[in-house]
């Protein structure tokens, strides 16, 4: 986020309707406010942390959205913001080039502010085909599901012996219906807890399927007027 801040400041210089968000929280949150009181003149604004439906709201009024890790897996949020045909700028780090290539955003080295810097500024300037990009991206559950059983499959078809012998006793639709439950209880119980010995493992509720919420983790969204 500083490489962001100093972007802000250069983006200020050339393009001064530009205005960064900041959606979310975290243990940055209270330097970047004290920055912001410091330098009231910045274009930025910290929106905090945002419900799931505000989230989205901030992501379709931007124009671009940025995420310029150090590390990461394959972020939804980066998703998320291409379904709503917005390019990203983000870093080539995790998972983040299996997701984002020229056609829907620009990578930079990640902890070089003025590459940031410059990706912003270009990313505004082009035109991007929003239509496409949502088409693209976006995703029902039932393509999914789809998509994780195939990955599943996969790795069975992978591993010798009965494992890879017992994926074929279930019919495709049952196997289908059970990757779509299990991934629904994968996203929605996404934070990590350290697992119990199975000899004490308690018995988990059966729980009526139901569409995880859009992530609320922070965003860095870049809009222009």
């Amino acid at each position: 986020l500083r490489e962001l801040l100093h972007a802000t400041r250069r983006l200020a210089a050339t393009r001064p309707q530009a205005r960064v968000v900041f959606v979310g929280d975290g243990p940055l949150y209270t330097e970047l406010a004290a920055t912001l009181a410091a330098e009231p003149a910045l274009p930025l604004q910290l929106a905090g942390s945002q419900a799931p439906a505000e989230v989205a709201r901030w992501m379709v009024a931007s124009d671009l959205v940025t995420l310029p890790s150090y590390s990461e897996g394959h972020p939804n949020v980066l998703v998320e913001a291409l379904a709503c045909g917005r390019p990203v700028v983000a870093t080539p780090v995790g998972g983040i080039p299996e997701v984002v290539d020229a056609a829907c955003g620009l990578l930079v080295p990640a902890r070089d502010a003025d590459a940031l810097a410059d990706a912003l500024a270009k990313a505004l300037a082009q035109d991007w085909d929003e239509a496409a990009l949502a088409r693209r991206f976006s995703r029902d559950w039932e393509q999914v599901a789809r998509d994780t059983l195939l990955t599943c499959e996969e790795a069975l078809a992978e591993r010798p012996g009965p494992a890879r012998a017992a994926s074929g006793t279930e019919s495709g639709s049952a196997r289908a219906g059970a990757v779509a439950t299990r991934s629904a209880g994968i996203i929605d119980h996404w934070r990590w807890r350290p697992a119990r010995p199975a000899a004490v493992q308690p018995r988990r509720p059966k729980r009526a399927w139901r569409p995880a919420p859009l992530t609320a983790r922070p965003l860095r969204l870049v809009g222009e007027k």
